[in-house]
């Protein structure tokens, strides 16, 4: 398994699974907060309310809630992606609303060019020493597919390459395709 800063990876001899992002988490339970301060602010007012303004409150209150438990399923049970090499495909699941169950994009193994390994530095003299590291996955279309972005400072760039770079390789393992790294 590899825990990195925006995401967690799991895997198994034969399927490779990428939840997603931690933050995800702290999105869905900051939108239930402010649907309990929502509906707190409906109850205590309930009666000196307008009829639209509690109409309002009341949409928002709904909204928020139903947000937030999706966005918890999501966060705790879902995946971002999934390797599969007994099916021979990798499958992006849908983001929040989709609780990340259903299908949003399929590649199969066959269709796949190679694994990119992209990092991108800012080392412009006032720049602000950030980096972006990804891994995509390159199809035979030049079509280019997002696996894993991670986001960090410059200074913890040594670390974070090492274990995106050892996770590019089993999983281009896994495909049976090369994998190539771009420096930006």
């Amino acid at each position: 398994m590899y825990k990195l800063n925006h995401s967690k990876i799991i895997l198994d001899d034969d399927i490779i699974i990428i939840k997603p992002e931690k933050r995800s988490l702290i999105v869905a339970i900051a939108q239930g907060f402010i649907g309990v301060i929502l509906f707190i602010v409906l109850s205590q007012f309930f009666n000196s309310l307008n009829y639209f303004v509690m109409f309002f409150l009341f949409i928002s209150v709904l909204f928020f809630v139903v947000l937030s438990i999706l966005g918890l399923i999501y966060s705790i049970w879902g995946s971002k992606a999934i390797i599969n090499s007994n099916h021979k495909m990798i499958i992006w699941q849908q983001g929040l609303f989709g609780l990340g169950i259903g299908t949003d994009r399929i590649v199969k193994f066959r269709d796949i060019k190679f694994i990119e390994v992209n990092i991108d530095t800012d080392n412009q003299v006032n720049g602000h020493n950030f980096f972006l590291i990804e891994i995509n996955v390159i199809s035979n279309d030049n079509q280019k597919n997002n696996l894993i972005s991670e986001f960090d400072k410059l200074a913890h760039l040594d670390i974070l390459s090492e274990s995106i770079n050892n996770l590019a390789s089993d999983i281009a393992r896994l495909i049976r395709c090369a994998v190539r790294f771009q420096k930006s």
